[in-house]
């Protein structure tokens, strides 16, 4: 046998164990702490329950929370001591939907209907002094989900 033809023999083996190499399957392992679908369909479970309904379900087990509703964000200037949004060319932020107070703390809700509003200036400039100041502030859109579980889990948290 010549050279070349040993050569075209080998090259013939090698594309035959590649292409066997490319077909072989093996068992796929889930990386640790990956969520199984299930898991992400309960995580965003749908809900079609109004948000104050929701809200009432959660409460429910905290029987020491207070409830207020649409709460004007003065509240947290008073609180503050100064003026904390921006007056003139930025329209006043919308007030608080909600806000719940157990134990001598203060968590504040808004229930946003279009990402518009929440990403409005005088919203954002609110949102930023509340995180800034240590003020728990919760953002709920209308048109997520917002299961009762991760309802829960965001509200309770938000008030321990």
């Amino acid at each position: 046998m010549s050279l070349l033809g040993s050569l075209a023999k080998m090259a013939v083996a090698a594309g035959k164990m590649l292409s066997e190499a490319d077909n072989k399957v093996e068992d796929y392992a889930r990386p640790a702490g990956t969520p199984t679908t299930t898991q992400l369909q309960q995580q965003y479970e749908k809900d079609a329950r109004p948000f104050d309904v929701k809200l009432k379900e959660v409460l429910a087990e905290r029987s020491d929370v207070r409830v207020e509703e649409f709460v004007p964000v003065d509240e947290i200037e008073v609180v503050a001591g100064k003026q904390i949004y921006k007056r003139g060319n930025c329209a006043t932020p919308d007030a608080f939907t909600y806000k719940l107070s157990a134990n001598g703390k203060a968590v504040y809700i808004r229930v946003w209907k279009k990402y518009l509003t929440y990403d409005h200036v005088a919203n954002r400039q609110v949102k930023t002094y509340c995180d800034m100041n240590g003020i728990k502030v919760l953002d709920f859109f209308e048109y997520l989900p917002n299961g009762v579980n991760y309802m829960r889990e965001r509200i309770l948290e938000a008030l321990n």
